[in-house]
């Protein structure tokens, strides 16, 4: 994949599956809208159609109904056409915005402006991503890159995890209702642990029939099928807060896993990956630097080896490196043929570079011996 599909991904995906839900749901409410009119239009017909003469009054109803359902089309049509004029709108300006900093037509320093705008954009995803919704507003505020990020899809996230914080499924359900048929195509079960989590809460207030008829309404497929969880949770209703079932299901920290789970669905929504890409590009970078011998603070010129970075480095692979590179022990910097590496008595080896820095005179002191060698017995190195 091309690294700037790769980098840009989010910022093309969430716009374009708005829109084509924007347009799923107009299409469905245009196609009902259109049975309505045609149901007016069926009366209408029946009515101008009949054998005995009709008053103007039979009939004024009729075409004043066939009216008003062909006026509330205009306006559907019309509120539908100005949201994906919307959408299509950002789209052209994040394409145009795109194809600007890729194109080669800009200069060195604005090439280096957009590039840094790039980098500020995805740590603003990744700050999106994480739920540090002030944070990420503060932050689109000062950078001005608001409207590439999409922040008004993860403020209405932000209000669903604020919900199930306090305890509260209502604006989930709401949230679940709005994108019911593309969870259903995902085969997503969070829908059923909502159900499930609202069963619960009634069992331990003791309401044990309500959470009864709540299954029978809500999760009757899924007892249906089998689910061993709504098993546990009916075991739960019949047997109350002391029961095996009810202990094995209650979670100390339920809802802060509830609000996991909506996150990860609301990713898989918009076809996100499970990280940010700003995530991705760090450990990614971090995998390029990590060596069997890192450690923390073993080399100062190495960033994996930096305290908090080693950290972060705990769980990723080494990188594949087929040829071993080397480097100064002084500068840090690669030995090659543009810093030939040069050998004093001592037996320490450094690069050019930083023999014409340790250099005194006609003497060369090594840091680490603090020994003196004459730049005439300096040995230069070739390594097969």
């Amino acid at each position: 994949m091309d690294s700037n599909a790769a980098l840009e991904y989010q910022t093309f995906k969430i716009p374009y599956e708005t829109l084509n839900k924007q347009f799923r749901e107009t299409q469905k409410s245009l196609g009902r809208q259109r049975a309505r009119i045609q149901d007016a239009k069926n009366l209408l017909d029946t009515k101008l159609t009949a054998e005995k003469p009709i008053t103007l009054d039979e009939v004024a109803a009729p075409l004043a109904e066939f009216k008003n359902r062909v006026s509330m089309m205009d306006s559907l049509i019309e509120k539908a056409y100005e949201e994906q004029a919307d959408g299509l709108h950002d789209l052209q300006h994040r394409a145009h915005y795109l194809h600007t900093g890729v194109d080669g037509s800009l200069t060195s320093i604005e090439q280096w402006m957009w590039d840094k705008e790039r980098v500020d954009r995805l740590v603003l995803q990744h700050l999106l991503r994480c739920g540090h919704l002030e944070t990420a507003r503060a932050f689109a505020e000062k950078t001005g890159l608001g409207r590439l990020c999409d922040i008004s899809i993860f403020e209405k996230a932000d209000l669903v995890e604020k919900s199930l914080l306090n305890g509260q499924t209502g604006p989930c359900l709401e949230w679940l209702h709005e994108h019911r048929s593309r969870l259903r195509r995902l085969t997503s079960t969070f829908e059923t642990e909502i159900r499930s989590h609202d069963v619960m809460e009634l069992v331990r207030e003791g309401r044990r029939l309500e959470a009864l008829k709540y299954v029978r309404r809500f999760l009757a497929q899924s007892l249906q099928e089998g689910n061993e969880k709504i098993r546990k949770l009916m075991a739960a209703i019949a047997c109350g807060v002391e029961s095996k079932a009810f202990r094995e299901l209650d979670s100390p920290k339920g809802w802060e896993e509830l609000v996991r789970l909506f996150r990860m669905e609301n990713a898989r929504i918009y076809q996100l990956p499970e990280q940010s890409i700003f995530s991705a590009c760090l450990q990614t970078g971090i995998c390029a630097h990590k060596t069997p011998s890192c450690a923390p603070n073993a080399n100062p010129n190495c960033i994996a080896c930096d305290t908090t970075v080693h950290t972060l480095a705990a769980d990723l692979p080494f990188a594949n490196v087929s040829n071993s590179k080397l480097l100064c022990g002084l500068t840090g910097e690669p030995l090659d043929e543009k810093n030939v590496p040069m050998m004093l008595e001592s037996g320490r080896v450094y690069g050019e570079k930083a023999v014409l820095q340790l250099r005194e005179g006609d003497y060369i002191r090594c840091p680490r011996t603090n020994t003196k060698t004459h730049v005439k017995q300096l040995a230069r190195l070739f390594i097969l």
